[in-house]
């Protein structure tokens, strides 16, 4: 049976001045699941991933992770957290002077990966993600949707239980934003459970996979095989 690999239990998150981001948020994501995080501007997918990355806390409930609880993390164990799921940023965070081979290589050296293996699976998640031949480019070299693959190979390059992804078609035009869920759709069916945030109607449609929606900081649906409705 699968096990619960994200939990969250009455996940509230206030800001300054008594903005309240989040609101008793309860969910559970399953092992090898996808799910879409679905909702208008504002409405809170953005604090949820960054509570789920631990890059902040929640103001009240729990949330574990692959084992992990993110409200109790001491700072310093967050780095090893970090290094058991894979993020993907709309704004890629590629390092501009590494070849697109070396970013992704980064990602495992930092874990100590042995430079045999280092050399095997670069080139594996290159042609994963449709990028074969141009692991000696540098960013600036590649189209926006290019830099989306290698920021989702460099994620993915350490074989994580757990990808997660910020609006990470956002300024992609419809065919290449579907290019790039078609490589998560890979990475799922290899045994990762994906979870994105986005407020991409047409693509949450199209993958026909489990919705959560998102309103004023609340789960308003949350359906197994659903549609983005407004």
């Amino acid at each position: 049976m699968p096990e619960s690999i994200i939990r969250l239990r009455d996940i509230s998150k206030v800001y300054e001045e008594d903005i309240a981001a989040l609101c008793d948020v309860s969910l559970d994501v399953m092992e090898k699941d996808f799910v879409s995080i679905v909702g208008r501007s504002g409405s809170g997918k953005t604090t949820l991933i960054k509570l789920l990355i631990g890059e902040e806390k929640p103001t009240a409930g729990e949330i574990v992770i692959n084992g992990w609880d993110l409200c109790n993390i001491k700072s310093r164990k967050i780095p090893y957290f970090r290094r058991e799921i894979g993020v993907v940023f709309q704004d890629f965070k590629l390092l501009q002077q590494k070849t697109v081979a070396e970013n992704i290589a980064f990602a495992l050296i930092v874990l100590g990966t042995p430079r045999q293996e280092i050399h095997k699976r670069v080139p594996g998640v290159l042609s994963l993600v449709g990028l074969s031949g141009k692991g000696t480019r540098f960013p600036n070299e590649l189209s926006g949707g290019e830099q989306q693959r290698v920021a989702i190979a460099r994620a993915f390059v350490h074989e994580p239980k757990l990808l997660l992804a910020d609006e990470l078609t956002g300024d992609l035009d419809a065919i290449y934003a579907w290019e790039i869920m078609e490589i998560l759709l890979k990475i799922n069916k290899m045994g990762t459970t994906v979870l994105i945030a986005t407020h991409d109607k047409s693509i949450v449609n199209r993958l026909q996979k489990r919705v959560v929606t998102l309103e004023d900081g609340t789960i308003i649906r949350d359906h197994k095989k659903g549609r983005y409705v407004i």
